[in-house]
C-alpha cells in the first residue's frame, strides 16, 4: 500500500481517499471517530468502524491497482481515524479532523503553485517540498485542505511514479485533504 492522498469530497461530510496496492482481493477504506483515550500502540479500535469498498482500477506500474473510496457522513469539528486495504494488508493508521459546516464556517487553506517535483532533482525537490509543508502548516496550523495549482510533478516520463511519490511524501499529506488542479 503506497501513495494514500487524502482529498476533499463532494460536500463538507465526504473525503475522498486514493491509493496504490498490491492485492487484487476487494479493498476498502475503514473509518472511525477517534475514541477518547485511544493510542497509537493500541491498534485500529474494532468498534463503530464504517468500512466503505473501494473501487479498483489497473494501472501502468506492475503490479499495482488504483483503489478510491469515499469516506461519507462525516461530523464537523470531529476526529477521525482511517486506514486502507484489506485483510491482506491494512496501512498504517492515519487521522484527520474536520472543521465547522455550513454557510457561515470560515476555513483556511494553503495554496501551493508549481511543487514540480523533479523538475530538478527529485529527491531534493521532495525535500523541499516536506520543508514547504512543514513550515507553511506551523504558521498555519489550522488549515483545513491544500489547494495546489498545478504542476504537481515535473513531468510525465518513466519517473512519473518516483515524483508523485515525492509529492505525497510529507506527513500532512494523510491528514490533509488535497483540492489539485492538472
Amino acid at each position: 500500500i503506497k501513495d494514500i492522498s487524502l482529498n476533499i469530497g463532494e460536500d463538507e461530510t465526504q473525503k475522498n481517499i486514493t491509493w496504490y496496492g498490491t492485492s487484487t482481493q476487494a479493498t476498502q477504506v475503514q473509518f472511525v471517530v477517534k475514541p477518547e483515550g485511544w493510542i497509537e500502540q493500541a491498534g485500529f479500535p474494532a468498534e463503530n468502524v464504517i468500512s466503505v469498498p473501494a473501487v479498483q482500477s489497473s494501472t501502468s506500474m506492475q503490479g499495482f491497482q488504483n483503489n478510491k473510496a469515499t469516506m461519507y457522513g462525516l461530523k464537523e469539528n470531529t476526529t477521525y481515524l482511517y486506514r486502507v486495504g484489506n485483510d491482506e494488508k491494512w496501512s498504517e493508521t492515519y487521522s484527520f479532523t474536520t472543521a465547522a459546516f455550513g454557510e457561515n464556517a470560515s476555513f483556511n487553506f494553503l495554496f501551493a503553485g508549481d511543487p514540480q517535483i523533479g523538475a530538478s532533482n527529485t529527491a531534493s525537490d521532495t525535500e523541499g517540498w516536506v520543508n514547504t509543508m512543514n513550515r507553511s502548516l506551523q504558521q498555519f496550523p489550522e488549515t483545513s485542505f491544500l489547494l495546489s495549482a498545478g504542476d504537481q510533478i515535473n513531468d510525465k516520463n518513466s519517473e512519473e511514479e518516483d515524483q508523485y511519490v515525492g509529492f505525497l511524501t510529507p506527513d500532512a499529506m494523510h491528514s490533509l485533504s488535497l483540492a489539485t488542479n492538472v
